[in-house]
């Protein structure tokens, strides 16, 4: 059983996943420059 499966579906959560990533690392980066 493949662990990562690419279906046609699964574009919108794909983009939610890599804003919340994005979101999560700005943060983190702010908080390190104290921002």
């Amino acid at each position: 059983m493949p662990m990562l499966r690419i279906d046609q579906g699964n574009e919108n959560e794909e983009k939610q996943l890599s804003a919340y990533i994005t979101d999560a690392l700005e943060r983190i980066i702010f908080q390190r420059l104290g921002i």
